[in-house]
C-alpha cells in the first residue's frame, strides 16, 4: 500500500501534482495527515531514507517561520537521540517534508515526474518511446 503523508495548507501544488499522478495510474494509496504522525510512522520513513532527517525535515531556508514560531535553529537537534528526535516530530509533523510518498520498498519526498514511478507495479509498467509510462 502506497501512503502519502501532506499538509493540510493552501498552495501545496506538490501535493495535488501526486495525488492526481496516483489517481491518473489507478493506484490505491492511503492519506497520512499531521494528526496520523508517529514515532513509528517517522521511523518506517527513516528505514527506508536514504539520508535519514534531511529526506523528510523541512529544511530551515524553506520552513523559516515554522522553525522561527518553534523557537528552533539547527543547534537545537545536535543533541539529540534519534528515539528524542522522532517524537518531536511526532509532536511537531509540520516540520516534515510535504508530500512524503512511501510504501514498504521505496520513500519519496516531493514531487519528481521520474522518481515517482517505482510505485508503479514492474508488472504494469508501459515504456513508450524510450520512456516508461
Amino acid at each position: 500500500m502506497i501512503n502519502l503523508y501532506k499538509k493540510k495548507i493552501r498552495g501545496d501544488s506538490s501535493s495535488v501534482k501526486v495525488e492526481k499522478w496516483l489517481k491518473n495510474h489507478g493506484l490505491s494509496y492511503n492519506v497520512i495527515t499531521s494528526n496520523d504522525i508517529t514515532p513509528a510512522t517517522i521511523r518506517k520513513m527513516l528505514t527506508l531514507s536514504e539520508k535519514g532527517f534531511e529526506d523528510i525535515i523541512s529544511s530551515r531556508k524553506k520552513a523559516k517561520k515554522t522553525w522561527e514560531k518553534l523557537g528552533l535553529n539547527d543547534t537545537h537537534f545536535e543533541f539529540l537521540s534519534t528515539q528524542d528526535f522522532m517524537y518531536f516530530i511526532s509532536e511537531n509533523p509540520c516540520l516534515l517534508k510535504s508530500p512524503i510518498i512511501f510504501n514498504d520498498r521505496y520513500l519519496i519526498s516531493g514531487y519528481n515526474s521520474d522518481e515517482i514511478r517505482v510505485f508503479i507495479p514492474r508488472n504494469q509498467r508501459i515504456i513508450y518511446n524510450d520512456k516508461i509510462i
